[in-house]
């Protein structure tokens, strides 16, 4: 079994480069992001999520958010595309929507907000599922008004075709539906993963990708990947949301995140993980034990350091060209001008023979270090 995530080219034994040809650039957490008249600022934005374009470029997604608009200055943009050569220095690219591309009265109701977007790219085309969310300030009823809605473009900037909602909560039975992640197997079946610290769960999709397989029995069809707790609402110590799943030496790696995202600077968020033969568990982390209430610590903040890095986590996993895998997460940055707003970060995962991974020192770096290795 085979996950397929993004649209990266192989090259062939012939063309391969050597070693000799990566290059990285250097960079330090958190991450900036260039301006159209060559000025940087911080690269604000939640629950990012990367792929390699067929083009080569990286493009990254994030959830509605104030974002600095080449000729238009700051605007609000309910889904952001930023695109990078490297991964380290990004520059606004396009957006998933656009006050045309769809009706919000189509989905639950106006102003839904478009979070935790998760790209993909399946038999050639970009999928890009996202959760739809709820003013609290108009409405407290998870089962009716949160849910997964989908996107596809023949390119990672789009145009899009909007497919709109999928499902809601109401309809799958699952509290809080939002945080989606889908992966393909290799016999092509679509599997679409989603949960907010009350279970983990997954549903197979039509082949094309753009609706659920029976929707009418999605409460019963749904699969159990990481359990609820007993404790009621959102178990935020012990329970997952935002999954990630990829794969590597023949084993799936989970990771998801723990502890609640708010706070600001005293936010506890992190990203904990763990394996599995199967791409639908059970995850278990390197003790054996099933990964709710454990797994493997992967980062967490820095509290230790008063520039230290807070709130880390809603994380996505691409490997570099020199087959190293980095994380992509948001942060809480002391260093900011605004530090109660989130901005994005990367680092290196490091392996050990355990099967557990995570950052140097289980932390997010925040002092200058060396960037993914690329092919010039």
């Amino acid at each position: 079994m085979l996950v397929s995530k993004n649209g990266t080219s192989v090259l062939s034994s012939s063309t391969q480069p050597s070693s000799a040809d990566l290059v990285s650039s250097k960079y330090t957490n958190s991450l900036h992001l260039k301006l159209d008249d060559d000025s940087v600022v911080p690269f604000y934005g939640a629950d990012p999520d990367i792929i390699r374009g067929n083009d080569g470029y990286f493009y990254l997604y994030t959830s509605q958010n104030y974002a600095y608009i080449p000729g238009r200055g700051r605007m609000f943009d309910r889904c952001p595309i930023y695109r990078s050569e490297d991964m380290v220095n990004w520059t606004y690219c396009s957006s998933v929507f656009t006050d045309q591309d769809v009706d919000l009265n189509s989905f639950c109701f106006n102003n839904a907000g478009i979070w935790a977007p998760s790209i993909s790219c399946f038999n050639g085309q970009y999928y890009l599922y996202y959760s739809i969310g709820y003013p609290w300030t108009e409405v407290n009823n998870h089962e009716a008004y949160d849910g997964i809605g989908l996107a596809v473009s023949d390119t990672p900037y789009g145009p899009w075709t909007h497919y709109g909602e999928l499902f809601t909560s109401a309809d799958c039975g699952v509290q809080v539906s939002i945080d989606p992640f889908a992966a393909q197997t290799d016999d092509g079946t679509i599997y679409l993963f989603w949960g907010s610290f009350n279970g983990i769960w997954a549903v197979e999709m039509s082949i094309d990708g753009i609706e659920v397989k029976d929707k009418a029995n999605i409460k019963n069809n749904k699969i159990v990947v990481v359990e609820k707790g007993t404790l009621g609402y959102q178990d935020l110590d012990n329970g997952f949301e935002a999954t990630y799943i990829f794969k590597k030496d023949g084993k799936f790696y989970f990771t998801g995140s723990r502890h609640g995202f708010g706070g600001g600077l005293n936010s506890l968020y992190d990203v904990y993980a763990g394996s599995s033969d199967s791409l639908l568990g059970p995850y278990k982390d390197s003790k054996g034990n099933d990964i709710f209430g454990h797994g493997d610590l992967v980062v967490d903040g820095d509290f230790d350091d008063p520039d230290g890095l807070r709130g880390v986590g809603h994380n996505s996993i691409i490997e570099d060209d020199a087959g190293d895998y980095w994380i992509v997460y948001h942060c809480y940055d002391p260093k900011c001008p605004v530090s109660d707003e989130r901005t994005i970060c990367i680092d290196k995962l490091i392996f050990e023979d355990d099967g557990s991974f995570h950052t140097e020192g289980s932390v997010a770096s925040h002092t200058e270090v060396d960037g993914p290795r690329l092919f010039k």
